[in-house]
């Protein structure tokens, strides 16, 4: 009873319908969580909440007992058939591949939702996700997706399984591509899927045939005589189209790994006249001025554009003005215009306000200096022996878990970064302490037990214009991929191979013809052809019969009414 209760079990958790109503709700709701981490955080969906953990629970035993399942019949193939047979089933089965290409599709979903790792910073992610979340999310690679071991391993099992599928049907199409047409008898003629008859007017049997003959090879089929019959055929190889299609399926494959490997895009930040190297490339690229459109009357951005000089070794290869969607490509490599501004995170002068605590003052202190200084670099106070270090600029200072970070690159809350150090005798320096200074908030600063208080008194930045340099090498190979994918495609729905049997029976004065096609109707075609061959010869069909049917001939129920 035991055993029966449990095999039952065994047998609903392994399920088809089981395991896939169980995951569209947990991917469902995978994706929402990622889509939406402010309603459902990740870490929550995954591991955080009591149902989610049931859900996780149940998908996890369904998906268990389908693989000791899948196992067992494996095994059980390996000991009958020979491992080698098993291996081979079950790289060409159908439910692999429908396995395979719904975790790329989920793979490709996962990408939509989640922001990538090449077009957004860490604490962006951060920032959005949470600390908890961020990290699972890292952990698992979902920042970059399609570079982590399993996907590769994905893609891999997808080769190795259009590999044996497209081998195992491509031996299927030569044996049947190789088959030779051959006569079949008169009374298995008239068995076939489409057949008709036409009664003999006059003329020999040969002279017959060789006017079918002309008539079939003007309609592009070969023709040929044999045991008394006369055979025709057309498109004998278009199932190769389907074995084609299977191959520019891994041409596909074969170029986006290309690309993934060797190509690169990136974002760089560039000044006017500064000269720079693209990546994997012996040319210059001279940045000679940028700007921007506005809508006419408003102060509303249209266009960014810059204007580039390319040179090698002292020659100029192109020059060229890019803007936003319209790149210029040298050598393979698109520059597209990605952002324009001003270089607040490393571009940035401001003006320092310098005060020290000195209880003689009215104020509490004392004015010691006012400094202008560029992010990254330092200033000395000779007499007050201090040197001060301006780390870094931040435009829209934001915290999050105790983590500085500009939310934007405008200028909403100004702060800035510095470390002060004491100088000796020796020039020796010294820490003292580190402080962040607002421009939107300077008394912070007096809220804190420091000797100097440093006010942002003005702030200026170097434009820069932000450049998107992509390199993809597979894209001349996808391009071929996807041009055959759908060639092949056309191919294998609008031709099929068509073969034609006639037989001339002198006993009932009939010409027997025969036909079928490999897939598919062949009914108004043949149908066509039998009409052709009565007008021909002068002749009607007495009956047309069609996928087992017996109809009037086309075009000719007038007459027999």
């Amino acid at each position: 009873m035991v055993a029966e209760f449990f095999r039952d079990l065994s047998t609903f958790f392994s399920s088809r319908w089981v395991v896939a109503i169980l995951l569209v709700i947990t991917l469902g709701g995978v994706l929402f969580s990622l889509a939406n981490p402010q309603t459902l955080p990740p870490v929550f969906f995954f591991a955080g909440i009591w149902y989610t953990r049931f859900l996780w629970l149940l998908l996890g035993v369904s998906l268990l007992t389908l693989l000791l399942k899948g196992i067992a019949g494996f095994s059980k193939r390996a000991v009958e058939r020979g491992f080698a047979f098993a291996t081979w089933q079950f790289l060409t089965s159908i439910p692999m591949a429908i396995t395979l290409i719904g975790l790329l599709v989920l793979i490709g979903l996962i990408s939509t939702v989640v922001p990538q790792f090449t077009f957004n910073r860490e604490i962006d992610l951060l920032s959005r996700f949470g600390t908890a979340s961020y990290n699972l999310m890292n952990n698992l690679g979902l920042f970059t997706i399609f570079s982590t071991p399993y996907t590769y391993a994905i893609v891999g099992l997808f080769v190795l399984n259009l590999l044996a599928c497209t081998y195992k049907r491509l031996d299927a199409t030569l044996r049947y591509v190789r088959m030779p047409m051959k006569p079949k008898h008169p009374d298995a003629l008239s068995l076939m899927p489409n057949y008709s008859e036409l009664p003999i007017i006059t003329g020999t049997s040969q002279s017959i045939l060789e006017k079918i003959q002309n008539r079939l090879q003007k309609r592009g089929f070969r023709v040929w005589q044999e045991g008394g019959q006369l055979l025709a055929e057309k498109l004998r190889r278009e199932r190769f189209s389907i074995d084609i299609f299977h191959i520019s399926l891994l041409v596909a494959i074969g170029a986006l790994l290309v690309t993934n490997v060797f190509g690169y895009d990136y974002v760089q930040v560039n000044y006017k006249d500064s000269t720079f190297k693209v990546k994997n490339r012996n040319y210059d690229v001279h940045v000679d001025d940028f700007w921007s459109n506005n809508y006419p009357g408003t102060e509303r951005v249209m266009d960014w554009k810059t204007k580039l000089t390319v040179t090698e070794n002292g020659s100029t290869l192109r020059t060229c003005t890019i803007e936003v969607n319209h790149p210029c490509t040298v050598q393979g490599v698109s520059m597209y215009q990605a952002a324009m501004g001003e270089d607040w995170l490393s571009g940035a002068n401001v003006n320092f306000v310098v005060l020290k605590s000195d209880a003689t003052q009215s104020s509490g202190y004392k004015f010691v200096g006012e400094y202008n200084v560029h992010v990254n670099k330092s200033f000395s106070i000779p007499e007050e022996k201090v040197e001060v270090k301006f780390g870094a600029f931040l435009p829209d200072f934001a915290l999050l878990n105790n983590t500085a970070y500009s939310k934007t690159q405008r200028l909403l809350n100004p702060a800035a970064y510095l470390e002060v150090y004491s100088l000796n005798a020796d020039s020796e320096s010294k820490p003292l302490f580190i402080t962040w200074t607002l421009k939107n908030a300077p008394m912070v600063q007096f809220q804190l037990d420091t000797p100097y208080k440093f006010i942002i008194n003005g702030m200026t930045a170097e434009s820069f214009t932000g450049l998107e340099f992509s390199w993809d090498p597979g894209m001349p190979i996808a391009y071929v991929g996807f041009a055959m994918i759908i060639l092949m495609l056309l191919g294998h729905l609008f031709f099929n191979h068509q073969m034609i049997w006639i037989q001339i029976n002198s006993e009932t004065g009939v010409i027997q013809i025969g036909g079928r096609c490999r897939k598919g109707d062949f009914t108004d075609k043949f149908d066509k052809i039998v009409n052709g061959i009565g007008d021909q010869l002068g002749s009607r069909p007495t009956a047309i019969i069609s996928d087992g049917e017996r109809v009037m001939p086309f075009g000719r129920q007038e007459e027999a009414a």
